[in-house]
């Protein structure tokens, strides 16, 4: 394996722009746990990853394998470099953020994964054999979605990775694998039968006429009214019961259908949403601590600096000229 790393030059929700760094400036990746597998053997595996290290970590690979990738980001901020070995000047590149899920296919690819320092890292890797999957779904009979449904039937030459978020039963799927099992704690059969629940809920379409697919799209676009409401409002930003006026819904309700779905309290949330906006002016260059501070609504510079230490692993002053980079698009 070979090691490289990064810095953001830029911050924007989920997009941001990757600059490499020598390989002296990072640590390995930590080993993980395997939960199942290997994937030449049983057609599936799946791995932990959780760790905690000051300095960036990154992953470099190729696999040969003719193999889908998921790669279920439950804590840490990420950046992917994924491209063909045919191709190697086409290169995909892109960020995840804490609740996200990626898919990638892997045959003859080159894979990239780095990781920023100062963070809590915790992400599972779940690699499916073209083979497996096949069976599997001949076997039982469901309807795949589209980008899974080229892979199985190598339609596409060229399929792009996807992203997006944790649905509830994913979720909860990924907290249970995060507890400390290993396969001594727990059968082969319990992680395998928990692999056919992720793969279920990840890759297959949802049946449109079940009362549960129907309660969670609602709850998905009340949180998505909700997210862009308080994007909109860092300054003053809303209170609980605005939030649920906003969603039509009652303020217990959005409260514990918000932190099931998105893992965090809207509070925090919030917090974080502030952060990542004050991390963009103070990358920008027109902006010193104390103006980014109040431009996202902070009126206590050290609680400001703290809650930014804590998120990103340095302080704003530091962070501000370290990371600024020329190629930072003003």
């Amino acid at each position: 394996m070979k090691y490289s790393g990064s810095v953001f030059t830029e911050l924007d929700q989920d997009v941001m722009v990757m600059k490499m760094q020598e390989p002296s400036q990072l640590s390995h990746l930590p080993r993980g746990v395997t939960l199942f597998g290997p994937v030449r053997e049983k057609g599936v595996s799946l791995t932990r990853y959780s760790y905690k290290k000051s300095d960036p970590t990154a992953l470099s690979d190729c696999f040969k394998n003719d193999s889908l990738i998921l790669l279920l980001n439950i804590g840490g901020h990420a950046q992917i470099a994924y491209s063909s070995k045919k191709e190697p000047l086409q290169t995909c590149r892109f960020a995840i953020t804490p609740q996200k899920i990626v898919t990638l296919v892997t045959k003859n690819a080159l894979l990239l994964m780095q990781r920023e320092g100062g963070q809590k890292h915790h992400f599972l890797i779940l690699e499916i054999s073209r083979c497996w999957l096949a069976r599997l779904i001949k076997a039982y009979p469901h309807r795949t979605k589209n980008e899974i449904h080229d892979f199985l039937e190598q339609t596409s030459p060229n399929i792009k990775p996807t992203l997006f978020p944790f649905c509830m039963n994913s979720r909860a799927l990924c907290e249970e694998l995060s507890l400390p099992y290993d396969g001594q704690a727990r059968p082969a059969l319990w992680f395998y039968a928990k692999i056919l629940e992720l793969v279920s809920h990840i890759l297959l379409e949802p049946l449109e006429d079940f009362c549960c697919h129907r309660k969670e799209r609602v709850a998905l676009e009340r949180i998505a009214s909700v997210k862009k409401y308080l994007a909109q409002n860092l300054l003053h930003p809303p209170s609980l019961i605005e939030c649920s006026q906003k969603a039509g819904c009652s303020s217990s309700y959005l409260s514990r259908t918000f932190s099931a779905y998105t893992g965090m309290t809207m509070s925090r949330y919030l917090r974080n949403l502030r952060l990542e906006q004050a991390a963009v002016l103070l990358r920008s260059g027109k902006y010193n601590v104390t103006e980014a501070a109040m431009a996202v609504g902070y009126l206590s510079l050290s609680h400001f600096s703290k809650a930014f230490a804590e998120m990103f692993g340095s302080s704003p002053c530091t962070f501000g000229l370290s990371k600024k980079s020329p190629d930072f698009d003003s």
